[in-house]
């Protein structure tokens, strides 16, 4: 069993980048806890980004973002999928 600590278990994250209509968005696989996916509404009006997370007890997240806004949102789960919900 090999064990990765150190620079060699840095080197092994895998960033993961998307956009769906309005948003770019992008988080990377390094966590131990959580992860946290990352997100820019390049359109000029209110919009909502849905998070659908892997682990099955864990509600989608759909968070309303202005225009040109940036945020995250951490979970104990990997993202399954990301996506544009629509206008506010």
């Amino acid at each position: 069993m090999t064990t990765m600590a150190g620079p060699a278990a840095a080197q092994s994250r895998t960033t993961h980048r998307g956009s769906d209509a309005c948003f770019n968005w992008s988080w990377d696989d390094s966590g131990w806890w959580t992860t946290t996916v990352y997100w820019h509404n390049t359109c000029s009006e209110r919009r909502k980004i849905k998070i659908v997370w892997k682990w099955s007890g864990l509600e989608p997240s759909i968070i309303t973002v202005d225009g040109d806004g940036k945020g995250h949102e951490a979970r104990r789960s990997e993202p399954e999928a990301i996506y544009d919900a629509g206008a506010a």
